[in-house]
């Protein structure tokens, strides 16, 4: 949750050196967002002028800090899915794709190559976090979507990824680690060795495995009737939000999150809260929070 006067009263304790470790989302402009940039576009890359922070101020501040060896590691990323029900038989989109059914500019399947008559309504449904989450804010920065077309908000993921299962015209946005979450459920919900067992003690119960074929409905709504599918890079590469697409930097749809050692920090005391950043148990805690964690 990003509040503007929590995060500079916590990066004023940093820089007075009463803290060693500072979290910030997206780099310094996370951590000073008034007075310090990334000299970087968040869209598109393009280069920005930055100006030189006034004398005393927490920009000043903080380039001193770096000047004398502020040390910055990323320990994971806040990452958003793109899902679709499986019946569109969509399984790519392009960034730009993306942008104009958010901004309300393209509201029908056909329009993105769904074939006239494989959905009832071509009607694209949008469904989204609430406008202030964070997983909402970062595919509208990352996209440059600065006007907001239909879209039903939802409160959870899990309510999202729903909707989407029950619309086979849907599409939505959710974190990576929620969608993650979703597959690992579907694919633990069914276990074979368990069925079979339970075949045997009750054997005239009928196998719901294998219904008569006029009443088993599509493989893709058995197994999976939704998916997170890949935006396209420039070259036409398809690239999902694994973790090494997300921290080689190939997939868009992400923000860092920077564990920051004040130099003055004890350097065996930091090594070991890096590490510890590794372990099963803080990884499960990152991912709970919505976190993708640093592999």
């Amino acid at each position: 949750k990003y509040e503007p006067e929590t995060t500079d009263r916590l990066a004023t304790l940093f820089l007075a050196g009463r803290h060693s470790v500072l979290l910030s989302w997206g780099g310094p402009a996370g951590v000073l967002p008034a007075e310090v940039g990334d000299r970087k576009s968040e869209v598109g890359g393009r280069k920005s002028e930055v100006a030189a922070p006034k004398p005393g101020s927490l920009a000043a501040q903080w380039q001193e800090l770096e000047r004398k060896g502020l040390k910055a590691q990323t320990i994971g990323a806040r990452v958003a899915a793109v899902v679709v029900n499986a019946k569109t038989g969509k399984t790519s989109l392009s960034p730009n794709e993306l942008r104009m059914i958010l901004a309300g500019q393209v509201r029908d399947w056909r329009a993105l190559g769904v074939p006239d008559g494989q959905l009832e309504d071509n009607t694209i449904q949008l469904f989204m976090p609430a406008l202030k989450n964070p997983i909402s804010q970062l595919v509208y920065t990352r996209l440059g979507v600065t006007s907001v077309g239909p879209v039903e908000r939802l409160d959870e993921d899990a309510e999202i990824l729903s909707a989407i299962s029950m619309n086979p015209n849907a599409i939505g946005i959710v974190s990576a680690t929620s969608m993650a979450a979703y597959g690992s459920t579907k694919s633990e919900a069914r276990n074979p060795k368990q069925e079979d067992e339970s075949k045997a003690d009750n054997p005239d119960k009928p196998d719901v495995r294998n219904p008569p074929s006029d009443l088993r409905p599509p493989t893709s709504d058995i197994r999976n009737p939704i998916s997170s599918i890949p935006l396209l890079t420039p070259d036409a590469k398809p690239i999902l939000p694994t973790s090494p697409a997300v921290f080689a930097g190939e997939y868009p749809l992400t923000e860092p999150l920077i564990a920051y050692i004040a130099p003055s920090a004890p350097k065996t005391a930091s090594e070991v809260f890096l590490q510890s950043l590794h372990s099963p148990s803080a990884q499960a805690a990152m991912r709970s929070q919505g976190i993708t964690p640093i592999p």
